[in-house]
């Protein structure tokens, strides 16, 4: 009996054990996480200079006036897009980095943030959130506030993320939308839960009280990746003067041809 007790004791340690380290590498414990590595963004090997970022904006020809917008600004009015004008380029990770870590903008919630683009046309991207932000973004970019505030909700205290996957836009539209791998600290979370715009409606039985319970739900709806496609595309086109004739990612490169705003007002932080 006292080996049956023992062994019981131990199986129970190794459960409560494997799980504490789970939530480390989540980072939902800040300390293990650390000891983990797991508070730090993953390195791809993207670094930036402000020789990219000039060479970047020489290359979109963009002109960003960060703060010229009110504070008090709704944040469906944030981010004010005016002219058109044609662009055909080739950014490099490092040049797209550098650009995505130069955005002053009030309610940019992406920090520490890499972009590398691979010659399979992949790319992947981490960073750190700013948990502060997330709810206000979500806002501004019309995504509903139901998700907004139940992700923030959800995310550990200072989360870092691993994405990976493919993309393609032709005639302003994506051809190609494929995921492919997904994590929050060192987890690697199932692809349902990253596709999980779903309507509005169905947001409160989506986001349950529990991450497996949010799997299970999501699992139930089979339109995700059609919501989150129509959801872009609708973006893409509520842009004024963008248009993305072609949108592609090879080696070392984003490749894009259109137009693009000739000018971009945001409050500023």
């Amino acid at each position: 009996m006292k080996k049956i007790f023992i062994g019981l004791l131990i199986v129970v340690l190794l459960i409560v054990g494997a799980g504490v380290v789970t939530l480390g590498r989540m980072g939902y414990i800040p300390w293990l996480a650390a000891l983990l590595g797991a508070d730090k963004p993953r390195d791809l090997g993207v670094s930036w200079s402000e020789a990219d970022l000039k060479s970047g904006a020489k290359k979109h020809k963009v002109d960003f006036e960060f703060g010229t917008l009110p504070a008090d600004t709704p944040l469906t009015e944030s981010v004010v897009y005016t002219g058109e004008r044609e662009i055909s380029s080739t950014h490099t990770s490092a040049e797209i980095t550098a650009l995505m870590n130069s955005q002053d903008y009030a309610y940019w919630p992406f920090v520490d943030c890499q972009f590398k683009f691979n010659a399979d046309g992949s790319f992947e991207s981490s960073g750190k959130l700013d948990k502060s932000r997330i709810e206000s973004f979500a806002n501004a970019i019309a995504i509903p506030s139901e998700v907004g505030k139940r992700a923030a909700q959800l995310l550990p205290p200072d989360p870092v993320y691993y994405l990976k996957g493919t993309a393609v836009f032709k005639d302003n539209k994506i051809t190609v939308f494929d995921p492919q791998v997904f994590e929050i600290g060192r987890v690697k979370l199932p692809i349902s839960v990253f596709l999980s715009y779903v309507q509005p409606q169905l947001i409160e039985p989506a986001y349950a009280d529990s991450a497996t319970d949010i799997q299970s739900e999501l699992d139930k709806y089979e339109n995700k990746r059609e919501w989150i496609i129509n959801y872009i595309n609708s973006r893409v086109n509520a842009i004024p003067g963008f248009y993305a004739k072609d949108w592609h990612i090879e080696e070392d490169a984003l490749v894009f041809d259109g137009t693009l705003p000739e000018s971009v007002q945001t409050v500023g932080e």
